[in-house]
């Protein structure tokens, strides 16, 4: 059981994924969750759980490209805490539809949570990519913190510093 969704999605991947009708990769992913969501069954909550999953992949790469990219090190560590947090949000809210399964039960317990999730995706998708296209600031630059640099290496280059130590109390007096 495993490896079943491993495979899965090797096949939606190479299947659909490629080869899509669309060039767009918003409209692949798109055309990908509905396969899937029809591969699941015909219960329309497969379909609103799916067809939300292109919203909430947009604006990640909207926040990556405009927010993240712009994050030293202490900021990247925070932004990614905030990611994964909400990322599991999105998951929990998500599965609903797998649970509840009719389109109306789906549709209740979203309104009942305030469509946070379409709401945080619409609005970070809107606040990022107009103020990514258009120029203006939202954080002052600062060297880009790539994800091994904040999470794999704690003794990464600095290109102000040098190699950093470890830890201070270990340098021979």
């Amino acid at each position: 059981m495993k490896y079943w969704n491993m495979t899965v999605q090797w096949w939606l991947a190479n299947y659909i994924y490629r080869r899509a009708p669309f060039k767009a990769r918003i409209l692949r992913i798109g055309w990908t969750m509905l396969v899937s969501a029809y591969w699941h069954g015909i219960h329309p909550g497969y379909y609103l759980s799916f067809l939300t999953i292109p919203l909430c992949l947009a604006a990640e790469g909207a926040m990556d490209v405009g927010l993240r990219k712009r994050l030293g090190v202490t900021g990247c560590r925070l932004y990614d805490w905030v990611h994964w947090f909400f990322k599991m949000r999105a998951y929990d809210y998500m599965c609903m539809g797998f649970v509840l399964l009719t389109y109306q039960d789906t549709l209740a317990f979203w309104r009942l949570m305030h469509y946070y999730i379409h709401s945080l995706a619409l609005g970070l998708f809107c606040w990022v990519i107009p103020s990514h296209c258009c120029g203006v600031r939202l954080a002052p630059p600062e060297p880009p913190a790539s994800p091994a640099a904040c999470w794999l290496n704690p003794r990464r280059q600095s290109p102000r510093l040098g190699r950093q130590p470890l830890l201070l109390s270990s340098a021979r007096s």
